[in-house]
């Protein structure tokens, strides 16, 4: 297009009418300024003219629109509208510079978008990943692994990662192995931390189906209720779990092991090889072992299980009696004659001159159930079982 024209060459750069009254003439314009409004003249229309063509018009005098159409045209407002990012002049990323995510300059199409998610495992399917270590999986996303032909999965099994890194020192990985299990291994501060079984698909029914070490088995709580050998008396008529019922059975060695250790043969060696025999406690007090002869006078000698036989402690009876060896007279003195203190005049000097006062004498003075063929204190009934 033409450089724009110059001004007329009057004092304000405008045109003026003359005034034939007063003689002042008009604005005078040169030719030099004629053919130069000329020239500007044909060369803003031929530009038009290039426009109103190049929008596939041909110029028609008859027509007033034919400028504003191919305005429309090339703002896209018509049918000539381009249909590409390239036909409005817009620069395309290439595959490589959408799954690098570096480029700030690029349009992305759709089909690019979902190359570049799916280079870091996001596009709803994860990315398939074939060679390498899971150590070195970049960048952050989802991956399928072959388990036999990556290395450092936790188990030989296919799986899903899902990589998940905050900086090159540290982030976590977590793998969901084919079959349910999930596991997890950490990057911390540059140095990996071993794989952990976090979770196992189903509902599970120990605390070792989650990775979980047991403090102490049920073998364990069992035990430390009670050592092997400890005697306890129940209030019911069947040993609990755990327990046996110490009535001098021959049992196993070797299923009682324990037990066994802390008692042996003490209460029996059973057959002698394979068994061995419980306490009988049935029927039987318990007496602290008195291992330094302090209150068992059997003591020291006893040893613990020693059986000691019933005993009445030696005590003395004082039985009063009398001089009377008359046949019909009592044993023992009487009072039968008034004024004296028994049958004959010479019981006097005895130290216990009568033991009743005349009536029958009766030597079982106790309530009955009382009196009977053993010795005992008041007791209760309880079952004497020992620990295995």
């Amino acid at each position: 297009m033409q450089d724009p024209i110059k001004p007329v060459p009057s004092p304000d750069q405008k045109f003026h009418d003359g005034n034939p009254a007063t003689g002042e003439l008009g604005t005078i314009v040169s030719a030099d300024w004629l053919n130069t409004l000329q020239s500007a003249t044909q060369s803003t229309q031929q530009e038009l003219v290039t426009v109103i063509q190049n929008s596939g018009q041909k110029t028609d005098p008859a027509r007033q629109d034919q400028l504003l159409q191919a305005m429309q045209n090339l703002a896209w407002g018509g049918a000539q509208r381009p249909s590409t990012l390239a036909g409005y002049g817009i620069a395309i990323a290439s595959q490589a510079e959408a799954e690098a995510g570096s480029d700030n300059s690029k349009a992305m199409t759709p089909l690019l978008v979902g190359q570049a998610l799916n280079a870091v495992g996001l596009s709803g399917y994860a990315k398939p990943l074939a060679a390498g270590s899971l150590q070195t999986v970049r960048p952050n996303g989802l991956y399928h692994i072959d388990n036999n032909l990556v290395d450092g999965t936790p188990v030989k099994s296919n799986g899903m990662l899902l990589a998940n890194f905050l900086s090159p020192l540290w982030g976590s990985q977590l793998y969901s192995a084919w079959g349910g299990a999930t596991y997890e291994q950490r990057l911390e501060n540059g140095n990996w931390q071993p794989w952990i079984r976090l979770l196992k698909s189903g509902q599970q029914s120990t605390m070792a189906d989650y990775g979980i070490v047991d403090g102490a088995t049920l073998a364990q709580l069992k035990a430390a209720t009670a050592f092997a050998g400890a005697v306890l008396h129940f209030a019911m008529p069947n040993a609990p779990d755990g327990w046996l019922k110490a009535n001098g059975a021959a049992v196993s060695r070797s299923q009682y092991a324990a037990l066994f250790a802390a008692i042996g043969s003490t209460y029996g060696a059973g057959d002698g090889s394979t068994t061995f025999n419980l306490p009988d406690l049935r029927g039987e007090f318990i007496r602290g072992w008195d291992d330094i002869g302090k209150t068992d006078p059997d003591s020291p000698k006893r040893k613990v299980g020693d059986r000691q036989a019933q005993q009445t402690a030696t005590h003395k009876h004082v039985i009063p009696w009398g001089e009377n060896i008359a046949v019909n007279a009592t044993a023992f003195g009487g009072t039968n004659n008034v004024g004296r203190m028994g049958s004959v005049a010479n019981d006097y000097d005895n130290r216990w001159y009568y033991s009743n006062d005349g009536s029958d004498f009766d030597g079982v003075l106790n309530p009955p159930d009382t009196i009977g063929s053993e010795t005992r204190p008041r007791n209760i009934a309880l079952l004497a079982c020992i620990k295995y």
